[in-house]
């Protein structure tokens, strides 16, 4: 891993913190005595200067009503002697040790040095040790005054000036070494203001990589740019997400149509055997009450015989019907059409398709339609599983019995329902009443000749299949009930 942002910050401030601090220090160590010695030669060269405007000897002779000119250069660690030309004292700045003496003897030091003393007063360093450091600055200049010559002594004892800058200097290294470790933690502390928002969106990143869609980036980013990247990196998230959970559902469809096609093949296959075995049984039959009219002279036996094989003969055609059926149906709706459907107005009108048919039988049809219940289907097949249902309670519903047509939603799903009163359907069977040419045991046991051919709940099973929705049967008290689900369609 490589390093941190908040390491590389850290790292980077500290750097220019010791560069600064660094360059200001060495600075100083290099040039402050020098620029302390041009500073006061360029000061003390001012004083001599302005000393030439001063009235001699008048001046001095009536200082103590003038204003002092010197104090404000003594203040500045200079020290004057002004004497005429018998180098008696016009002025001298006196010691706070022995003022009389001290007098005295420097003005004895200025007479011993008189040749030295030059009209231009130029300032002069004295070096005292061999590591060349300036211990004194002085100026020796001479100033003509009314025919008569005077002499100017200006000093200051540097030595003094420079301990306070070897001080300095020391408190200068133990100022660099504080501000460098204040500065560094302060710059620690600073990073990690700025690293934090970025480690929480590192954080969503890697969470939204792990298809963690609930972490979002929240709270103040401090910063423009880092609010701009989490509302990004937020935005991402929301896209992402929605992107995947689109994926999935088309892959769940994918694999439910695979599944189902699948399925269909196999039922295909079952189906044609199926077929093939229904056929044989009326076949057979017709062979032979064919092959009996050969014998038969009665005509009542003849009649018979005659009936029979009609009935045989309009079996199996109803039976091919339902095939024809139900091969249209498995190639047409691979590529069926689907447009929102209002079921509630497709069963009223089945409902009044059959009410004729339903008075005809003495059978009682009510009605429990909710209104405006709207699906993603074909109209066509939907409308075919709804006859269906309607149509198989109608075979098992005897005179005077009710069924009941109905369809409700729950915001979710619509659900749509045929219900006859009869006998129930034995738990055994539940399943197996969906499978094709399936007529039931019970009836069989009971010897009821069904008229079906065991197709119709095999088509409506197929053709809910089709729409991704699911049948089913409940048994009642009085009765059984015929369903089936699709997945309401909210915007119509």
């Amino acid at each position: 891993m490589g390093k941190t942002i908040k390491s590389r910050l850290v790292l980077m401030e500290v750097f220019i913190l010791v560069f600064i601090v660094g360059i200001f220090s060495l600075f100083y160590f290099f040039f402050a005595d020098s620029y302390y010695i041009y500073k006061k030669s360029e000061l003390m060269e001012k004083a001599f200067e302005q000393i030439h405007s001063l009235k001699f000897p008048d001046y001095f002779e009536n200082m103590d009503l003038n204003e002092n000119f010197f104090i404000k250069y003594e203040e500045e660690n200079f020290k004057f002697l002004i004497a005429d030309e018998e180098f008696q004292a016009l002025y001298y700045t006196q010691s706070d040790i022995n003022p009389n003496r001290d007098k005295r003897r420097a003005f004895e030091w200025m007479k011993e040095r008189k040749n030295s003393f030059e009209p231009e007063g130029k300032v002069k360093a004295e070096i005292r040790d061999g590591r060349g450091e300036v211990k004194k600055l002085s100026l020796s200049g001479i100033i003509e005054s009314k025919g008569r010559n005077y002499y100017i002594y200006i000093s200051e004892m540097t030595y003094i000036a420079e301990k306070s800058v070897t001080y300095a200097k020391n408190l200068t290294i133990i100022a660099m070494v504080f501000a460098v470790l204040t500065g560094s933690l302060i710059f620690y502390f600073a990073a990690d203001k700025i690293t934090k928002p970025i480690i929480e969106i590192d954080k969503v990143a890697n969470a939204v990589a792990a298809k963690d869609f609930t972490v979002k980036v929240e709270g103040n980013m401090r910063y423009a740019e880092l609010e701009r990247l989490a509302e990004s990196v937020n935005s991402m998230a929301s896209q992402i997400q929605e992107y995947i959970q689109e994926l999935e559902k088309y892959n769940r469809s994918l694999v439910k149509e695979n599944e189902y096609k699948t399925e269909l093949e196999l039922m295909r296959k079952q189906f044609v055997n199926n077929v093939s075995h229904e056929l044989k049984t009326p076949l057979a039959i017709i062979s032979g009450q064919v092959e009996m009219l050969s014998y038969v002279t009665e005509e009542n036996k003849k009649e018979y015989y005659y009936n029979s094989i009609i009935e045989e003969v309009n079996e199996m055609s109803e039976m091919l019907n339902s095939m024809l059926t139900i091969f249209s149906m498995e190639h047409g709706m691979e590529e069926m059409e689907l447009a929102p459907l209002n079921l509630s107005r497709v069963i009223c009108k089945l409902i009044e398709r059959y009410e004729i048919m339903f008075q005809q039988k003495g059978i009682k049809c009510e009605r429990i339609v909710e209104e405006n219940c709207f699906v993603m289907a074909n109209e066509k097949y939907i409308t075919q599983a709804i006859t269906n249902f309607v149509m198989n309670a109608y075979k098992h519903t005897q005179k005077g019995r009710r069924i009941k047509i109905g369809v409700h939603s729950n915001n979710k799903n619509v659900y749509v329902f045929v219900y006859n009163d009869g006998e129930t359907i034995p738990e055994e069977e539940k399943d197996k009443i969906w499978n094709s040419f399936y007529r039931g045991t019970e009836e069989k046991k009971k010897g009821i000749q069904y008229s079906g051919t065991g197709l119709g709940l095999y088509i409506v099973k197929n053709i809910i299949k089709f729409h991704y929705g699911e049948c089913g049967i409940h048994n009642k008290e009085n009765g059984v009930e015929f369903y089936f689900i699709l997945e309401q369609l909210v915007d119509k």
